[in-house]
């Protein structure tokens, strides 16, 4: 049994593959912007999530094309094998690591998670008063009829090789289930290039974010909430535990785009409002 989900496994050994270079224009641009966070770590988080998902993409159309029921494991792995070897420069041994782990993505990604597992682990959320785990919300564990009861997620994506392991579900609102949290990996898939808005304050940022919907949650404040670990960013508690954060910005210099905001519990968020100048822009 692995020790991580095969997905993750496979984007580690992308990473080895093509590391991050201290060089090009996305580094200039991060060495003349001083004050947000680096362009550089978004993009390339962003591309190497990209190559992950169209690898898996190709291994889920072969295995349609192959199903390993009718013609058997090896006769998939082979057929993966000749689609990398004739569409890529990958050595060898490069390809029949990357065959092997997408063959064990293919296997939990088509794996259904049992009523009693989804069972166990509402049981365990709901013993310790968990919220669901994006937006924070109170769930409703003993109301099957109700809007908040909780859907069980599997935090690593099934798609890409998720494993039914407990440390990899948990509970969430069924709105963020079906609206926010889709097949995305982490933040960087969230387009995060798309999140800059003139706000002058936080509630003119939720305003124009959220649009028609000022009750819901919007695909911008999702991806600034997964880029801290659903979590408080100077605190680092996390929101199923505390309930709803705060996004606002790190530079008050700076306008509300992607990499110049931050997530923060209440209790942080006054102790930062506090620190500032009474007449700033919070």
């Amino acid at each position: 049994m692995y020790d991580k989900n095969p997905g993750e496994i496979l984007r580690d050994y992308l990473m080895k593959m093509y590391p991050m270079s201290q060089s090009g224009f996305l580094f200039q641009i991060d060495r003349d912007f001083k004050d947000s966070e680096p362009i550089l770590d978004a993009f390339y988080w962003s591309f190497i999530n990209y190559l992950l998902r169209r690898f898996v993409v190709v291994a889920t159309y072969h295995y349609r094309m192959y199903p390993p029921e009718n013609y058997g494991e090896q006769y998939y792995k082979e057929e993966l094998t000749r689609y990398f070897t004739k569409n890529t420069r990958y050595q060898k041994s490069q390809v029949k690591l990357l065959v092997n782990l997408l063959w064990d993505c293919m296997y939990f990604a088509n794996k259904e998670l049992s009523n009693s597992d989804k069972s166990r682990i509402r049981t365990r959320d709901q013993r310790e008063g968990n919220r669901c785990y994006i937006c924070g919300i109170d769930l409703e564990y003993n109301n099957q009829a109700s809007n908040l009861y909780p859907s069980i997620d599997h935090k690593w994506p099934r798609m890409f090789g998720g494993m039914d392991r407990d440390d990899n579900l948990t509970s969430m609102c069924p709105r963020c289930n079906n609206a926010l949290k889709k097949d995305y990996i982490d933040w960087s898939d969230y387009h995060f290039e798309e999140i800059a808005l003139p706000s002058l304050d936080m509630r003119d940022f939720r305003r124009q974010a959220r649009r028609n919907r000022p009750q819901e949650l919007s695909l911008f404040e999702a991806a600034i909430l997964a880029k801290n670990d659903y979590a408080c960013s100077m605190c680092g508690d996390k929101a199923y535990k505390i309930g709803e954060l705060l996004i606002d910005r790190i530079s008050e210099n700076d306008a509300w785009h992607f990499l110049n905001l931050q997530t923060y519990c209440s209790g942080c968020y006054g102790r930062l409002v506090h620190r500032r100048d009474k007449g700033g822009s919070i």
